[in-house]
């Protein structure tokens, strides 16, 4: 984290599909050492560039689309690009 939080004055979002058999649509974790916090255990900042990426990805327009964090907490989010 410390070479993160150097070299990256930002966020990282680490992002990928879910397998078809999943309840969830995509999974996420959020790095941001920068600003004080090795990882956010479920953000929703994140999700608002993650949700139109993946509505368009899996061509679910106008639908909601279940996401987990898998942080240590943890964090289930339903969301909808509208």
């Amino acid at each position: 984290m410390a070479y993160i939080s150097e070299y990256h004055p930002g966020a990282i979002f680490v992002t990928i599909q879910a397998r078809e058999e999943d309840p969830e649509d995509f999974y996420a974790r959020t790095f941001a050492p920068y600003f004080g916090g090795d990882e956010d255990p479920a953000c929703g900042s994140a999700h608002t560039l993650l949700t139109p990426y993946w509505t368009k990805r899996l061509g679910k327009d106008g639908q909601a689309l279940h996401t987990r964090h898998l942080s240590a907490r943890g964090g289930k989010l339903k969301v909808l690009w509208d």
